[in-house]
């Protein structure tokens, strides 16, 4: 009888055994990611990219390391609780389930490295499709300088630049920039517009500036959104121009600007007006 109860206690040890193995496990991991961090956060990436780094070796030797450690102490402990169990008395069987918590011990230590590995490899690829999508983004976000330049019937529809001079460019024939995105400054300083120049539902997330640009036909800005300092000043209209329904968060400079066909529609941001002679001039709310 003493030989079962005994027996019954190591078994009872045994599952207690295993669960503190478990825990001791979830413990390492996560001190191996909190004092050793398998990733770091780049600014030269996105926000939420995170650019991996790579598992010393040192962790492996210590995960094997810790296996072969669970499985000697645990069977050695063990083994000595079955000493006290009198020969003849299932001392046998309790070595043998000694043994098998030995082995549990060192299969739970063994999976925790595991767990290690193949969460550092689903990170890395998480990281890696992040990766690849930034690239891709890159590619439709450039910086643009065609400062001078000549362009035939420009379409600019629905695309991304960062930064963009059109300085003194030539817009010949209708140029689209519908729903384009402008996420730092648009300049188009001189810029000459031969025909339509459409700006419908355009996003200028900086600043964007006209000064001393030239619309010789319509210049429709309906819908566009101007998040950042937005400027007309010296502007020439010869033809339509709607700016009434443009969104100005940080208001508009128009001081200079004209209209110079009389019989266009000139609709413009509320605070400006065209006078008598076609310049446009600032005006308070009751009209004066």
């Amino acid at each position: 009888m003493a030989g079962d109860g005994v027996l019954l206690d190591l078994l009872g040890r045994a599952s207690w055994l295993r669960l503190v193995v478990v825990l001791i496990g979830v413990a390492c991991l996560a001190a191996s990611f909190r004092l050793r961090p398998v990733y770091y956060y780049s600014p030269e990436m996105p926000p939420g990219a995170r650019s991996m780094g790579t598992i010393s070796a040192w962790w492996m030797l210590v995960g094997a390391c810790a296996v072969i450690a669970a499985m000697w102490v645990t069977t050695a402990w063990l083994f000595e609780v079955t000493a006290a169990i009198p020969a003849g008395t299932g001392r046998a069987t309790a070595r043998v389930e000694a043994i098998r918590t030995g082995l549990t011990a060192a299969g739970g230590a063994g999976a925790a490295t595991a767990l290690l590995l193949a969460f550092h490899r689903q990170r890395h690829l998480e990281a890696n499709a992040i990766g690849v999508e930034f690239d891709a983004a890159e590619k439709r976000v450039t910086e643009l300088d065609l400062t001078g330049a000549v362009l035939y019937d420009w379409n600019f529809h629905r695309c991304v630049a960062r930064h963009a001079k059109f300085i003194g460019a030539r817009f010949s024939g209708e140029s689209f920039f519908g729903e384009a995105q402008f996420l730092g400054f648009a300049v188009f300083g001189g810029a000459v517009f031969e025909g339509d120049a459409w700006f419908a539902d355009t996003a200028f997330h900086g600043d964007a500036w006209f000064v001393d640009a030239t619309f010789l036909s319509g210049a429709l800005f309906t819908g566009a959104g101007f998040q950042a300092e937005a400027g007309f000043r010296g502007t020439a209209f010869h033809a339509d121009v709607l700016l009434d329904a443009a969104t100005f968060r940080r208001g508009v400079e128009m001081g200079g600007a004209s209209t110079v066909v009389s019989h266009a529609e000139v609709r413009l941001p509320a605070g400006w007006a065209a006078g008598p002679t076609g310049s446009i001039e600032r005006r308070d709310a009751a009209g004066g």
